[in-house]
């Protein structure tokens, strides 16, 4: 499965350093967080624009950074694990009845109402099959110029619920027009 994390080049360049996505790496949404996320977590989305969006949150709020990366990575299923923290807080909002009567939650549903999953061990990218990108935050306006402006468009249609049709078929040619780098070979693009 194809999935997509999001955060600043300040991080994501530590990343790429380590060759790994950390459990243990410092977290933006730790235990002094309004929206607070489990510990030992990596978090990652099926949906582009939610990992840009949560991409960009870092680089503008937390780390003042005018880039971010987006890490592209070929993931078993079977390693995936729900993302509780996110349904929390999304289905209380969207859905308070179904949440409260929620027992238990599946890959599956994560996937579907909050397009997101976690795993609990470090994504190492000799392990996986592993591209990133390095794009504008919104925090610059004169970086990037057309891509800037093709950013600002996902980054408005980043919540699935209300998104347009027209808007994922956007975001659908965004993506395949990204010339993906390859974390086996960083000068390999893809």
């Amino acid at each position: 499965m194809i999935l997509f994390h999001g955060t600043s080049s300040i991080r994501g360049r530590n990343i790429i350093r380590e060759r790994k996505i950390r459990i243990d790496a410092p977290k933006v949404y730790n235990s002094n967080h309004l929206m607070r996320t489990s510990p030992n977590r990596i978090y990652l989305t099926p949906d582009f624009a939610r990992a840009l969006y949560y991409g960009n949150i870092t680089a503008v709020f937390y780390d003042d950074d005018p880039y971010l990366i987006i890490f592209k990575v070929e993931i078993s299923k079977d390693l995936l694990l729900p993302d509780k923290d996110e349904f929390e807080y999304t289905m209380k909002i969207f859905n308070p009845i179904e949440f409260n009567h929620k027992e238990e939650l599946t890959l599956e549903e994560s996937l579907e109402e909050v397009k997101s999953c976690a795993v609990d061990k470090d994504i190492c990218f000799d392990n996986f099959v592993s591209y990133y990108v390095e794009l504008p935050s919104s925090h610059y306006k004169n970086i990037g110029g057309t891509l800037y402006k093709e950013i600002q468009i996902i980054l408005n249609n980043s919540n699935h619920r209300t998104r347009h049709k027209q808007a994922d078929i956007f975001i659908t040619e965004f993506v395949s027009k990204i010339k993906w780098k390859n974390l086996e070979n960083n000068e390999k693009e893809k």
